[in-house]
């Protein structure tokens, strides 16, 4: 068809030609051979040691952006692990577990906080499900933590949506865990949970 603003075009056709990386590498490598056919001895050696310092730095080149890509993929699976425990917490199917924690704390003698183990070790012993249910929220917290110290999930964003609950549930559970290690024998127990409780609070 004939263009109207130039009456002696009839056309323009856009030719796109894509050059990927190995295309161009390929044309380059066509280059270099051809121009090291045609050159003296004394340009083959100069020739030489130019693609050997060519080489070294794709080399390194690629290892850096292969490094970035896998630090990449990693921090986005962190991400990916931490909105998991996000959700499960948030999980209506939970909902038993985080209210046995509110139950408990509805009974402790706010007064006589020396009298608290007992009264948690009571309701405990009066309600299976309730003990169930508060040792499912502790061994939860107490497997993210373990995440936590062992770089699984993303800090930061735990930190935003678990620190309160951390704090919350040492505070309210601590003298109970306490009693636990001791009659259990194990000075391990729930140690990632206190222990992370300790770092974020120090941290604020």
């Amino acid at each position: 068809m004939t263009n109207p603003s130039n009456p002696g075009n009839l056309g323009k056709i856009n030719l796109t030609i894509p050059i990927t990386v190995g295309c161009l590498g390929l044309i380059i490598s066509i280059g270099f051979t051809l121009v090291f056919h045609s050159s003296t001895e004394e340009q083959k050696k100069t020739l030489n040691f130019l693609t050997t310092v060519l080489g070294t730095s794709a080399g390194v080149t690629s290892a850096f952006y292969v490094g970035q890509s896998i630090k990449l993929n990693a921090e986005s699976k962190r991400l990916d692990i931490t909105t998991s425990y996000i959700s499960r917490w948030s999980d209506p199917a939970f909902d038993p577990v985080r209210k046995a924690a509110y139950k408990i704390n509805e009974m402790l003698d706010v007064s006589q906080p020396n009298r608290n183990s007992d009264i948690i070790q009571k309701a405990l012993d009066a309600d299976l499900d309730l003990k169930l249910n508060l040792l499912d929220a502790l061994n939860f917290l107490e497997e993210m933590a373990l995440c936590v110290r062992l770089g699984i999930i993303n800090e930061k964003t735990a930190y935003e949506f678990y620190r309160s609950i951390v704090q919350t549930y040492c505070s309210t559970f601590n003298i109970w865990i306490t009693r636990l290690r001791h009659d259990k024998k194990n000075d391990m127990l729930f140690k990632n949970l206190t222990d992370l409780c300790d770092e974020w609070r120090n941290n604020r």
